[in-house]
């Protein structure tokens, strides 16, 4: 594994050089994942894709009316995509479709107002008669997104303010996270504001150059708006967000409470996109538990929810749960969290511990409150996609205030990139296997025996060593990039 040694001198590669290298590698790593499954295959894909070719209303061979007001009349493969393969990880993505201009009325589908539009809207101007050609430009456009976002806020923060952004993202994102970003399933841009908006906020409140200012305002709001125009449900983590910035720079005086007006905007913003949209239950009616009773289901649950948390880390599978990770993957990505979230935590001053404890609160309020109000037990309906953000948040706290390499040693650092590495590689060759093959099929080369794969002009196998190159290249970049400087503390008032 590689070893950084914990000085100024360790980067060595020009700062605009850097500045282009780390972002083009993690687009490469995130294009990785966007053509490491088929069409269909993130959570409830099939709901999402026609929800996206309706995006921007009724349009011939795309999108037309439908026999009632909740149906519309879409192409067929947008359905058959994901019951080609789902919940059996011995099928490969082989089956043959039907052609796409064959439509088929059907109620799946954001056409009653379940989900905010704009995820969708975005999405649909790239819809076409090619459903490959479409799902994987919208997919790189989606890491492209995710892509310019995080750099533009990384080059905004100070050298060494750093660590809440780049390591929060990088502890918890392996492989549930780096799997999702890319994928047309609308907890991506949960996920993106996550990472984000909260970073943005607090920076804003803390700055005293206008323009840096403004610039985090925008990025804050525009974090706040796309989670929240993507699932109604992203609207509690962005005011948890808020309120962890919030908590952890308050200072009684004029120039707080005003500045803090951009948060109360922030949140009317969420709150106003939660309430017009009908996504109040995340689980379907026919999974609850109907006859258990309060007690069973707030005790049961207690005792099962770290198994939700542990799902991030890949203990849950990939795509519709059915594409099982191997144990190197979520053995190292829990040990590395939890490593991050010890060192992070470490002598706390006041403000840092009780935004720690409200965040890791979050962590067991939110979840146990959907799963007690839609009367389910934890592996029944609610999936571990949806705890993704606030296992986010609670690593960004848990590591506000420290140094950019988090007081690790070149030797701590190297292990810590190596096995997020080696973590995030076995992640993408076994979600390419599971589709290439099946995952009855065993061996290194994904090119061997292949049954599905796109009509592009490379294989699956190229694309796992490139983009586990590109996650590591990332990753030694921001190891590299990193320095010894603590960062100062807010001036206490």
């Amino acid at each position: 594994m590689p070893e950084f040694r914990s000085t100024a001198a360790r980067s060595r590669v020009p700062a605009i050089l850097r500045a282009l290298i780390m972002p083009a590698a993690l687009l490469i790593a995130l294009g990785s994942w966007a053509l490491a499954s088929p069409p269909g295959a993130s959570p409830d894909e099939d709901y999402h894709l026609t929800s996206i070719w309706c995006g921007l209303g009724e349009r011939p061979g795309l999108c037309e009316e439908g026999d009632a007001p909740t149906e519309r009349r879409v192409p067929l493969p947008l359905l058959e995509s994901a019951g080609c393969f789902a919940f059996d990880s011995e099928k490969s993505a082989s089956c043959t479709l039907s052609p796409m201009d064959e439509l088929v009325n059907t109620n799946r589908g954001n056409f009653a107002g379940g989900y905010p539009p704009l995820f969708y809207g975005l999405f649909a101007v790239f819809a076409s008669q090619s459903l490959d050609a479409s799902v994987i430009a919208m997919r790189l456009v989606n890491a492209a997104i995710f892509v310019a976002l995080t750099t533009a806020l990384y080059l905004l923060l100070p050298r060494g303010r750093r660590a809440p952004l780049l390591w929060a993202a990088a502890i918890s994102s392996i492989p549930l996270g780096i799997f999702l970003i890319p994928s047309l399933n609308p907890s991506s841009w949960s996920v993106l504001s996550a990472m984000t908006l909260w970073v943005a906020y607090a920076e804003y409140l803390r700055e005293s150059r206008r323009g840096h200012r403004i610039a985090f305002a925008s990025l804050a709001v525009l974090a706040a708006v796309m989670g929240s125009g993507a699932r109604a449900d992203s609207a509690v983590y962005a005011v948890l967000g808020v309120g962890a910035a919030s908590i952890l720079l308050f200072e009684n005086s004029r120039r707080f409470w005003m500045s803090s007006l951009l948060g109360v905007g922030i949140c009317v913003v969420a709150v106003s996109f939660f309430l017009s949209v009908g996504q109040s239950a995340i689980v379907a009616p026919d999974t609850s538990t109907g006859d258990a009773s309060l007690i069973t289901l707030i005790f049961g649950n207690l005792l099962l929810l770290p198994q939700l948390w542990s799902g991030v880390f890949g203990t849950w599978g990939l795509g519709w749960l059915d594409t099982t990770m191997p144990g190197v993957v979520w053995v190292t990505t829990l040990i590395i969290y939890g490593a991050g979230l010890f060192v992070g935590i470490g002598r706390p001053d006041l403000r840092k511990a009780i935004t720690v404890i409200a965040a890791f609160a979050a962590l067991v309020v939110v979840p146990m409150y959907i799963l007690v109000h839609d009367g389910v037990m934890v592996g029944t309906a609610v999936q571990p996609r949806y705890v993704l953000p606030l296992i986010i948040l609670l690593a960004g706290v848990a590591l506000w205030r420290s140094r950019d390499d988090l007081g690790l040693s070149g030797a701590q650092m190297g292990i810590v990139v190596g096995g997020l590495s080696i973590a995030n590689a076995v992640a993408l060759h076994t979600n390419i296997r599971r589709y290439v093959t099946g995952d009855d099929v065993g061996g290194v080369d994904l090119d061997g025996q292949a049954e599905w794969w796109w009509k592009v002009g490379f294989g699956p196998t190229w694309v796992w060593v490139v983009g586990s190159i590109a996650l590591a290249t990332f990753l030694i970049m921001v190891a590299r990039s990193s320095h010894a400087v603590v960062a100062p503390a807010p001036v206490e008032r």
